[in-house]
């Protein structure tokens, strides 16, 4: 009977892993923007205004 106690554990053990297998593969891959000055403007430039709107030139 201590054969299948033990078998129950380890297999809610596995699945709470498969859980957490599965999960990890998508947020691995999500990364937040920079929150430091420097790494916003590598991406994103200068905040400035544009010196000529959208339609001239």
């Amino acid at each position: 009977m201590q054969n299948g106690i033990v078998y129950a554990e380890m297999h809610k053990m596995f699945v709470v892993f498969k859980k957490i297998v599965s999960l990890s593969r998508y947020l691995w891959a999500v990364k937040l923007p920079p929150q430091n000055s420097g790494g916003a403007k590598k991406l994103g430039g200068s905040p400035a205004v544009r010196k000529r709107p959208i339609g001239e030139g």
